[in-house]
């Protein structure tokens, strides 16, 4: 079992960064994913061909290691290169009618944006904009202006973050998804900023469709990423990806003492259909070693430690001058926060201050951005208060 706040030697024992807060980046890879993952390229390296056949039988484990984060069926699981592969994949594959509105928000990585922009343009669609930043500033009495304008947009999706990656704002996707369920809108939700450290539960809280690239905090290899969706999406996906391995039977006519390439075998819908060709078995196996190392405890123990980890670290930096952007309304909160640096600073001599004093921390769209995980200590707040005393101020 993982102690949560206590197991950084046991993933993160090469890790020289003395104090790390970039896990809403790029997540460090923990010691038994590396191990596996070391393995898998020695069997490669071994035994060629049969090497890899190994790695495809245990994929499925991977799959539902993730299917259990999730709290969803593994056989409505996909893997995809990253987060912008598998909302590409969604655009491009969804029903579309010429005239079909589109719910986007302003304040959105474009990772979520620009795909749903190029749809638009293949099919005819209409994006219309909202924004967050009422709900930032003013909290959860601003939903209703974003309702308002979904109701009277009446769109046939709407694409948004689980977390929003300047702010650390925890979007409220219960009341979101039910507004989508009134006007019959399909909601699409980009959960690289939660999925691994947070409860996303996309069944319980109606989302239609999930995304996410592996690399953050499912603490996955680069290159590895999930998507599901309803089985009712996925049968009526008409995917421009399919290739070999989309087809009934793709390995028949590999075996056998008789030829038996047959070109009319028929593509097959669902999950399957995505994963159409040779994929990033490395990627996916280590990011199913990463997701079952999460079984070890539960999103909600991950993120009630990161809030309290966050709580403590807001205060001393407020007192040092600093401006949160952080909501006070829990429901709201994540595990990410994000601030403003004292008046008459810059952002970026702050950024280079904390990481000359071993602090790895990011700076998305003029934010300095602070975001624990699992292992992150709560006396590494302790040494913060302590550094930041002595600020390049």
């Amino acid at each position: 079992m993982i102690r949560v706040g206590r197991c950084r030697k046991v993933l993160f024992p090469r890790l020289d960064v003395p104090v790390y807060l970039n896990h809403a980046a790029v997540s460090p890879l923990p010691a038994p994913t590396s191990i596996r993952l070391q393995h898998l390229l020695e069997e490669h390296a071994r035994d060629g061909l049969s090497g890899v056949f190994k790695w495809s039988e245990e994929l499925p484990v991977a799959r539902q290691n993730l299917a259990t984060l999730l709290r969803v069926q593994a056989d409505d699981v996909c893997f995809v290169p990253n987060t912008s592969a598998g909302l590409t994949h969604v655009a491009q594959s969804f029903p579309w009618n010429e005239g079909d509105r589109i719910l986007l928000f302003e304040d959105e990585f474009p990772a979520n944006v620009v795909p749903w922009k190029m749809a638009a343009r293949r099919f005819g669609l209409t994006v219309h904009w909202s924004s967050f930043a009422g709900v930032v500033e003013h909290g959860l009495g601003a939903l209703e202006d974003i309702l308002h304008t979904l109701r009277e947009v009446r769109p046939r999706l709407v694409a948004v973050s689980a977390v929003q990656f300047q702010t650390g704002l925890r979007i409220p996707l219960e009341a979101l998804a039910e507004a989508c369920r009134q006007v019959g809108a399909v909601l699409v939700v980009d959960a690289i900023q939660g999925l691994g450290a947070l409860p996303l539960y996309p069944e319980d809280l109606g989302i239609d469709i999930v995304v996410a690239g592996g690399h953050k905090w499912l603490m996955g290899p680069t290159g590895s990423g999930v998507l599901w969706m309803r089985r009712a999406l996925w049968d009526q996906m008409d995917t421009p990806h399919a290739s070999w391995l989309s087809q009934e039977d793709p390995f028949g006519f590999l075996e056998g003492d008789e030829p038996s390439l047959d070109q009319s075998r028929p593509v097959r819908r669902g999950p399957v259909s995505v994963e159409a060709g040779m994929i990033n078995y490395l990627g996916h196996l280590g990011l199913g070693v990463s997701a079952g190392i999460l079984h070890s405890t539960t999103p909600e123990a991950i993120s009630a430690h990161a809030g309290l980890y966050l709580d403590q670290l807001e205060q001393a930096l407020v007192a040092r001058g600093f401006t949160s952007l952080r909501r006070s309304e829990s429901s709201l909160r994540s595990t990410i926060l994000a601030v403003l640096p004292p008046e008459g600073t810059s952002v970026s001599t702050w950024a280079e201050w904390f990481r000359g004093h071993g602090i790895s921390i990011s700076t998305p769209d003029g934010r300095l951005r602070f975001a624990p995980h699992l292992a992150n200590a709560l006396s590494e707040v302790s040494l913060i208060s302590e550094l930041l005393e002595n600020g390049p101020d």
